[in-house]
């Protein structure tokens, strides 16, 4: 008789112990699959910043091309309009010396 409750024995404790071993597979499993899912979605978010940052750049790249043409005009206007008074007083002095 107690050879047979030994073996009963051996065979509760191998039935708890694979019992509580699937559980911690399925939970592993789970845990596995949650943490894929959240880093899927964190990741989709790191690139969803980065693609605004990209699109930000390149308008940001673009409004300061448009405003160093429009600073480069200004600073040309400015040098002929510069030259044309530099040149209306030449011709008064000269006027005026004759």
């Amino acid at each position: 008789m107690n050879e047979e409750l030994m073996t009963d024995l051996k065979q509760f404790i191998v039935a708890t112990v694979t019992q509580a071993t699937a559980d911690l597979a399925d939970r592993m499993d789970h845990l596995e699959t949650n943490m894929s899912q959240r880093f899927e979605a964190v990741n989709r978010r790191f690139e969803a910043v980065d693609r605004r940052f990209d699109e930000l750049h390149s308008e940001m790249s673009q409004r300061f091309d448009d405003l160093s043409l429009k600073v480069d005009a200004i600073a040309d206007a400015h040098a002929e309009t510069l030259d044309d008074h530099e040149h209306r007083l030449k011709r008064l002095e000269h006027r005026g010396a004759s």
